[in-house]
């Protein structure tokens, strides 16, 4: 309990861009800690209206808010980018189904129903490619020195580690070579 790495398991799977089965193992061990949590928030209320407010209970009392209030932002967002997950899937038409809870199961049917409805008429778009077209400007992060690329009529000289607003169509050979990537 009330360890740095409580949650860790569940914000590295937030980072892979693919969709994983529901970690219901680390999200009751992240329910059972902010159960464990409240009850020695509860517990300090209770010697603070026994023997009155002192000053380590309110650091007591403030550092335990704030390591719960973690607990719950990492479950929340791990929900979220589950639900975004699954939206992704649907767009790449890929069969997700096994991977997914009840309720995600539950919203999963949901989105497919009204997004299949709302898309009926739009058959001839391309859904599954949800990237920019190559004439709109995107906001790229330079992972090496990429030297000088002209973009329009300007020379632009691409330094490692900065971010550039460019055209797509100047820099998805960049790109495509793992020397930038799209923020």
């Amino acid at each position: 309990m009330l360890s740095e790495d409580t949650g860790k398991d569940l914000l590295d799977e937030m980072k892979l861009r693919e969709l994983k089965h529901y970690n219901s193992q680390q999200v009751n061990k992240l329910n059972r800690e902010i159960a464990a949590v409240d009850q020695k928030m509860e517990g300090l209320k209770q010697k603070a209206e026994d023997s009155g407010v002192t000053e380590e209970l309110s650091i007591n009392y403030a550092m335990l808010k704030a390591y719960k209030d973690r607990l719950v932002r990492i479950l929340k967002s791990y929900h979220l980018n589950r639900f975004f997950k699954i939206e992704d899937n649907y767009f790449a038409k890929n069969d997700i189904k096994k991977l997914l809870n009840v309720s995600e199961l539950n919203f999963h049917g949901e989105f497919t129903k009204i997004s299949d409805e709302y898309f009926a008429g739009y058959k001839h778009l391309l859904l599954n490619d949800r990237s920019p077209p190559l004439n709109f400007y995107v906001q790229i992060l330079t992972l090496v020195d990429c030297g000088i690329i002209l973009s329009g009529n300007e020379f632009v000289d691409l330094k490692k580690d900065r971010i550039y607003f460019l055209k797509k169509a100047d820099v998805t050979h960049l790109i495509q070579k793992n020397f930038a990537k799209i923020i």
